[in-house]
């Protein structure tokens, strides 16, 4: 088999957590690797040149009749940061082995936040000696990205970005105000949709500032009890519009099955609100644009 090939193979993260893993103990040959991870002969092969290439698994050099295989230090690592859930790692680590996912989160850092389309056209427009770039390979990637948690989607704009940068006081109450500004809606002269969904103003507010969303969640939270009588919180009824998005977010999570460490990936269109004294809330009204920023507790 040529492992050589310039773009992507479509293979998902927990096919090559699985076929790392199951290579760990012993050399496998292809047909025992079919068997155990019930695919087709195709799949086996596309998933092994693409974890060869990622450096997770290396073939016998000892078997000249039969292809085996077994994980690299690399793909034990690999399987060391799944088991204990260090997404982080699992990222750095694909992103270490695979020219793909390197050269996506590279041009993403230098464009973003952007659209798969916008991130496609920058990649196709640059020459590369050995990989090149089509939609399905990108699909890919930003999956894996955003699954790992190194990307994060705005799942109204679907615009990709790194939420690389930490929560600061000053910065967080001014954009979030601008936000709010922006998405509340005119019905008229001088009538306006003061409560905005609280999963949309999440949303740009983490794209515009490049946080995660659990920042955005600390703090709106210092923000509403520092601001009492400025702003305001809604409930709404379980069948509200406010949770649905238009595009899904995408999450992994750590499992086993039949002794072989794999994953469970989800993904949902359904936003949750904010949650304050065990509450929660899925609207918002600031009414004074005077608010006073987060402080330190």
């Amino acid at each position: 088999m040529n492992k050589e090939r310039p773009t992507l193979r479509p293979v998902n993260i927990a096919r090559l957590i699985e076929l790392t893993n199951l290579c760990e103990e012993q050399f496998r040959s292809i047909n025992d690797i079919k068997s155990n991870l019930d695919a087709s002969k195709r799949r086996i092969k596309e998933a092994l040149l693409e974890a060869n290439r990622i450096n997770l698994i290396q073939k016998s050099n000892n078997s000249p009749n039969e292809d085996l295989y077994t994980s690299t230090n690399q793909g034990k690592e690999l399987i060391e940061n799944v088991i204990e859930q260090d997404w982080k790692n699992v990222s750095k680590i694909l992103e270490n082995g695979s020219p793909h996912y390197k050269e996506f989160i590279n041009k993403l850092k230098k464009i973003q936040p952007a659209t798969p389309k916008e991130i496609l056209k920058v990649l196709e427009d640059q020459e590369f000696d050995v990989i090149k770039f089509n939609k399905t390979g990108i699909d890919v990637l930003k999956t894996w990205g955003e699954r790992l948690g190194r990307i994060q989607r705005n799942v109204f704009s679907n615009k990709y970005y790194l939420p690389t940068n930490t929560l600061t006081k000053k910065n967080f109450s001014i954009i979030v105000l601008q936000v709010y500004d922006t998405l509340e809606e005119k019905h008229g002269v001088n009538l306006r949709q003061r409560y905005i969904s609280v999963p949309k103003l999440r949303e740009h507010v983490c794209e515009k500032l490049r946080i995660h969303r659990s920042d955005f969640n600390k703090g709106i939270q210092k923000l509403i009890r520092n601001n009492i009588g400025k702003i305001e919180v809604s409930g709404a009824p379980l069948n509200t519009l406010a949770k649905d998005s238009r595009y899904d977010v995408k999450k992994i999570q750590y499992t086993t099955e039949d002794s072989l460490v794999t994953t469970t990936q989800s993904s949902s269109s359904i936003r949750k609100g904010i949650e304050i004294n065990s509450k929660k809330y899925y609207y918002i009204c600031i009414f004074d644009d005077g608010i006073n920023p987060i402080q330190e507790e």
